[in-house]
């Protein structure tokens, strides 16, 4: 079941973008955290709170939620990339930005 902002979310975060977060190249999880950052900024400019939202569902929970340490990273850069994309409206997403960050100060890698 999938809301209209999960659908939007999954349509801003093209495949393309997602693959290249999870790469293990730094340079393409890089490429694709920029991208991530201007369609939060575009977004929050037309005012589509609750596509950003779903966004940031996906970055932490498929992504800096995983098991695989590119992911991981990609989960990580990608998050980092949406705080800035918000600008100053990011204190109002700390409780979607905080907790997949504190979460992966546990792992080994």
């Amino acid at each position: 079941m999938s809301t209209p902002e999960v659908v939007a979310s999954q349509q801003i975060l093209t495949p393309a973008i997602l693959r290249n977060l999870g790469d293990r190249l730094y340079e393409k999880r890089k490429s694709a955290a920029l991208q991530v950052e201007s369609k939060v900024g575009e977004l929050m400019a037309a005012g589509q709170v609750d596509t950003v939202e779903a966004m940031l569902h996906t970055l932490s929970s498929d992504y800096a939620g995983s098991t695989q340490t590119n992911q991981i990273k990609g989960g990580l850069i990608g998050l980092a990339a949406a705080a800035l994309g918000l600008g100053t409206q990011s204190p109002e997403f700390l409780r979607h930005l905080v907790p997949p960050i504190i979460t992966c100060f546990q792992h080994t890698d």
